[in-house]
C-alpha cells in the first residue's frame, strides 16, 4: 500500500469535497475509501488511544455500508433520518471497537459523506 498522509480538513477544502462527491467517476473509484480508513485505524488506536470509532451513513448508501463491514465495523443501531435527494432515509450507526490499551474510552465520530 502506498503511504497515505492524513491532515485536518479546512474550510478551503470544502469546494473540492463538494465537487468530488458529485463526481460519479470519483465516487465509484475502487478502494480509496477503504485505504483511507485503514490508514486512520492504527493512528486512532496508537496515537490517539481511541478505543471505539463510530460511523454513520444513510440506509440507501450501500457502498458505505459494504465498506464499513469490510473494515470490521458492526452496525449497532438505526436512529434518525437525513434529507438526501428529496428523500429521508434512515441513518445507520456503526462502531469499530479496538482492544483497549488505555483505561479511558474515547469516541471519534465521523459521518460518511459518500452518498
Amino acid at each position: 500500500m502506498e503511504n497515505l498522509m492524513l491532515r485536518p480538513i479546512t474550510m478551503d477544502d470544502f469546494p473540492s469535497i463538494l465537487k468530488w462527491r458529485k463526481d460519479v467517476e470519483f465516487c465509484v473509484a475502487n478502494g480509496w475509501g477503504v485505504k483511507a480508513v485503514q490508514a486512520l485505524l492504527p493512528y486512532a488506536k496508537e496515537q490517539l488511544a481511541i478505543r471505539c470509532l463510530c460511523a454513520e451513513t444513510n440506509a440507501t448508501n450501500t457502498r458505505a455500508q459494504k465498506m464499513l463491514t469490510k473494515l470490521s465495523f458492526q452496525q449497532i443501531s438505526q436512529n434518525g433520518t437525513d434529507m438526501y435527494r428529496g428523500e429521508q432515509p434512515h441513518l445507520l450507526q456503526y462502531e469499530h471497537v479496538f482492544k483497549a490499551l488505555s483505561p479511558w474510552r474515547a469516541f471519534l465520530w465521523f459521518k460518511l459523506f459518500f452518498h
